[in-house]
């Protein structure tokens, strides 16, 4: 059949079933739109659940709890870990992270109003809260240029005669009566919404929405202090507080908020945890990281990189799979 005639058909059938072809070209546009929604919508969720809440390129490793007649037996993660894990071909970086390992204890206090001099004190427990990262991993977070280990800085200052520092970013510490740096601290979204939801209005204190703007209007990051008293619990009966005479305090300074730091708890750097670690717990508890936060170099690789976890004699897994099973259901 030539063209001509095939064109002349077309256009004859259409104009003899008009309706049919108004139905079917609407069936077809319905059908396509449809398409295009629920592709545009699966890529949007795995944009969002994928990349911002679940991030599957970066994965938590944890040693899986065990013991033997009732003595912890758990594997322990080093720097031999971390280098094996970083020597994987899927693996693009390996960063540890390193709990507190003795009791420790804290206490603030909070501004009841813009302007007030009306503060309410805060306690908290801090051991079992904390964890210390690489400064480097929480690069580019506000006030990151802080977010150091400040022990080693030399030439400290002596104190002022009121026992204060000229700084407002330093105390002074009693031992040696010289300024030290404030212990830098950075919180998470998730536990500024906890206080927000169940904190703040059960003691009439005031909601935080924007973390930044809020410490500004407080005073900035020298208002933003704590202070934090290692070796001492708030919970009655622990077997691992210090001795009286063997517990010290130390002031802390908030930084703002991260991702990357602990969801409940505080976050500081881990030169600080080693060295507490060892003073307290022990040369183990300075050397045994809580678990090694992992880049992959793909986020395909999720399910190789488990596998491989598993295996032994590593008999490590991943923290947090509910990612991975996002993924799959996407």
């Amino acid at each position: 059949m030539k063209g001509g005639q095939l064109v002349r058909m077309v256009v004859a059938n259409t104009l003899r079933s008009r309706r049919h072809f108004a139905l079917s070209a609407f069936g077809i546009v319905i059908g396509i739109a449809a398409f295009v929604f629920f592709l545009g919508l699966s890529q949007g969720v795995s944009k969002v659940l994928l990349g911002e809440v679940f991030p599957l390129d970066k994965v938590s490793v944890i040693a899986p709890q065990a013991s033997v007649l009732g003595v912890d037996a758990t594997k322990k993660l080093d720097d031999s870990v971390v280098k094996e894990i970083r020597a994987n071909p899927m693996v693009k970086d390996a960063v540890p992270r390193m709990a507190l390992a003795f009791p420790a204890s804290g206490r603030g206090y909070i501004r009841r109003s813009e302007g007030s001099d009306d503060y309410q004190k805060l306690d908290f427990e801090v051991g079992g809260f904390c964890d210390g990262i690489s400064p480097g991993y929480v690069a580019g977070e506000p006030n990151s240029q802080l977010f150091k280990y400040w022990g080693d800085e030399p030439n400290k200052k002596a104190c002022l005669p009121d026992k204060k520092c000229a700084d407002e970013l330093y105390y002074c510490d009693q031992r040696d009566n010289l300024c030290h740096h404030r212990v830098p601290v950075y919180i998470s979204q998730y536990l500024i919404e906890i206080y927000n939801a169940q904190f703040a209005a059960t003691h009439g204190l005031p909601k935080i929405d924007k973390l930044m703007e809020w410490m500004a209007s407080r005073g900035g990051l020298q208002r933003m202090r704590f202070y934090v008293t290692l070796g001492a619990s708030m919970l009655g009966g622990s077997k691992k507080e210090a001795k009286k005479e063997d517990q010290r305090e130390v002031e802390a300074v908030m930084l703002g908020k991260s991702d990357k730091a602990m969801p409940i708890g505080i976050t500081i750097p881990i030169e600080y945890v080693r060295k507490w670690n060892q003073e307290y717990a022990g040369d183990e508890a300075a050397r045994t990281y809580s678990s090694i936060v992992v880049t992959l170099k793909n986020k395909d690789d999720v399910a190789g990189f488990a596998g491989w976890l598993q295996q032994k004699p590593r008999n490590l897994r991943i923290e947090d799979r509910l990612g991975e099973q996002f993924a799959t259901a996407i």
